[in-house]
């Protein structure tokens, strides 16, 4: 979490450092490794809360921007701030499948354990379309003659699900 602030630190507060936030770009994806290792429940009160936190940060910032005259305080950019958030957006969708992938990851590790060859064949696809595929997607040699689609980039859901699904994967198959 350290990371993540220092991320946005050095990208937001005015003073940008993109090395330095090449550092720490890697923070982001190990959050939602973090969560897969150690499991996700859903809950409809932790994904309200994970949104009212969210509403407060933002109004708080609107308030401080209007006393300082920075900017706005409406209620239309206090609710853009507040859910325009790809990292917020893409953690509550995974919060939200979070007992299906829990599941899926458990099934396919007892398979690997049973036979690898096929536990293997379950994992690789998902890998390659999270890391392989949406990665290859920013590389400027090869960007224009790779497919898209919509969410299949580094800033997406797709990022987070891959991160989840391996760290729940790996933990599973310690736990056979």
């Amino acid at each position: 979490m350290f990371g993540i602030c220092l991320l946005h630190a050095v990208t937001q507060g005015g003073h940008n450092a993109p090395w330095m936030a090449n550092c720490f770009s890697w923070c982001v994806t190990a959050f939602a490794f973090i969560s897969g290792w150690f499991g996700m429940r859903f809950s409809f009160m932790k994904l309200a809360k994970l949104y009212g936190v969210s509403l407060y940060c933002a109004a708080m910032i609107c308030i401080v921007n209007a006393v300082f005259g920075y900017g706005e305080g409406r209620l239309k950019y206090i609710w853009d701030v507040a859910v325009g958030q790809w990292y917020l957006n893409a953690y509550a969708i995974l919060m939200c499948l979070a007992p299906v992938l829990n599941e899926g990851c458990r099934s396919i590790a007892e398979k690997f354990k049973a036979d690898r060859k096929v536990g293997v064949m379950m994992v690789l696809p998902m890998i390659f379309c999270a890391f392989g595929w949406s990665f290859s997607t920013t590389l400027p040699i090869v960007r224009d003659y790779v497919p898209r689609a919509t969410g299949l980039s580094s800033y997406s859901f797709l990022t987070l699900l891959g991160a989840y699904c391996v760290a729940r994967f790996w933990r599973e198959c310690e736990n056979i």
